[in-house]
């Protein structure tokens, strides 16, 4: 979806109010769209293997109490039946907030932020989720660090991207 009213709104509440209950539901929404007449499987894509978050740093963590990506990665895992996989992927800087960043300061903020915690089989197409794409700038990191480490595809889901 477009990052709009209702979805700005529920992604809000679910990260910065803790309203976890909003995690399943959009993930359930994913979950439709990726199944339904425009999704995943009508672009002959194949289903992940894996779900991985992209990560919060520890101290994003200790603030907010848990990884909002987690959440809707867990929960999409729950309806898919596709496992959820934690700690391949961590973010090992605590980056500046991106929001007010445009996409070459994104990609310098973040340059060398996350990394492989655990090995990557490398017959995994993973799932990797995150819950807002604004420029693509950490899920284009994150997929490379994913790569690097073996994966054999990584496919990108999101549940709103910012219009441009």
């Amino acid at each position: 979806a477009d990052y709009e009213s209702p979805f700005d709104q529920w992604i809000s509440s679910l990260k910065y109010n803790g309203a976890y209950e909003i995690a399943p539901f959009l993930a359930a929404w994913m979950s439709l769209r990726m199944r339904g007449p425009n999704g995943i499987a009508s672009h002959g894509l194949p289903w992940p293997d894996v779900w991985v978050a992209v990560p919060s740093h520890t101290s994003k963590i200790r603030q907010r109490g848990y990884n909002l990506a987690a959440l809707i990665a867990r929960s999409l895992s729950d309806l898919t039946g596709i496992p959820y996989v934690n700690g391949v992927l961590i973010k090992t800087e605590n980056t500046f907030s991106q929001a007010e960043l445009g996409k070459e300061q994104r990609m310098l903020n973040l340059a060398d932020a996350f990394a492989c915690r655990k090995p990557v089989n490398q017959n995994w197409t993973i799932g990797l989720v995150d819950d807002v794409m604004t420029t693509g700038s950490t899920l284009d990191l994150c997929t490379e660090v994913l790569m690097k480490a073996g994966a054999k595809a990584v496919i990108r889901f999101a549940v709103c991207r910012t219009p441009e």
